[in-house]
């Protein structure tokens, strides 16, 4: 009895560590270690931090310190999304010098937020990034999904689809809500090919009300600045319910151009060596008519 007893004081206490979302929180793009010269950068704030990213360069001056050097940074915009997430996009004023370490500073933290907030520093590499992203497969749709969750539940939905660059590179969703003629657009990370836009049950890009309808566009930016804002054709879509519940991943397998490049043309020279072949026996057979009439 004892025995069931810790086993229940357990697995409640897990169920609640799992269940309990935190006040703030604040990430920095990109995370890897090496960046351009030309390089951009994101800062997000979740929750009660969403008030310092549209503080920066105002409450809080942003810049970059290498050594003796300081670099200030422009915010170039602010996005804020529907879950508890706000973005600023920041450029630095002038180019960083190769080989240089960089730590990205905020002046005037609070105690929380000096908590939530890890110094982010880059190493800087020789080569700029001046070629823009592409789609080797454009996205499509995959399915919607729902999880009830402890402080509250999880709705996105998914697609699948490949992009092509020389730096990390995020997708851009614009999202239109068909019912109340609204949209709200964001930077979003991606895992392979998987894109899946809404919120966890803490916090989230975008807000999605059950069977609403919706459509959405994508672009692409990469750590560079460098630009595909050509948005994709509008995907339409309605928001998750209980129905779409499922704990299983989405699983994408998208063709690349090239791929479907080297098919097509496969085809293409199987359909050319079959018209050939027909050719070269169509020959063969009025050569061989012609002598045997010479013969009779």
């Amino acid at each position: 009895m004892k025995k069931l007893l810790l086993l229940l004081i357990i697995l409640t206490f897990n169920f609640s560590a799992q269940a309990e979302c935190s006040f703030s929180g604040i990430n920095v793009w990109p995370t890897q270690q090496n960046i351009a010269p030309n390089s951009i950068f994101i800062i997000e704030g979740y929750a009660e931090s969403q008030e310092l990213i549209l503080q920066l360069n105002k409450k809080n001056k942003i810049y970059l310190n290498g050594n003796s050097e300081r670099v200030p940074i422009k915010v170039l915009r602010i996005l804020k999304g529907q879950y508890g997430l706000t973005q600023a996009i920041l450029q630095p004023e002038r180019e960083l010098q190769t080989g240089k370490t960089y730590e990205l500073q905020i002046d005037g933290l609070g105690e929380f937020e000096k908590q939530d907030y890890t110094v982010a520093k880059w190493t800087v590499s020789s080569k700029k990034d001046l070629d823009k992203p592409v789609w080797d497969c454009l996205p499509s749709y995959k399915n919607r999904t729902f999880r009830a969750l402890g402080c509250g539940p999880e709705r996105f939905i998914n697609f699948c689809g490949i992009l092509k660059d020389n730096s990390p590179t995020l997708i851009y969703a614009k999202v239109f809500n068909r019912k109340n003629k609204t949209q709200s657009d964001y930077f979003l990370t991606v895992e392979g090919q998987n894109i899946s836009i809404g919120h966890d049950m803490c916090s989230g890009a975008f807000a999605f009300h059950e069977d609403t309808e919706y459509e959405v566009q994508f672009g692409l930016m990469d750590a560079s600045g460098n630009e595909n804002m050509e948005l994709t054709e509008p995907v339409k879509f309605t928001g998750p319910t209980e129905k779409d519940e499922s704990d299983s991943e989405p699983v994408c397998n998208c063709t690349t151009k090239s791929a479907v490049s080297a098919k097509a043309d496969s085809k293409s020279n199987l359909l050319i060596y079959s018209i050939l072949g027909g050719v070269i026996a169509a020959i063969g057979i009025i050569i061989y008519l012609k002598q045997k009439r010479a013969v009779s």
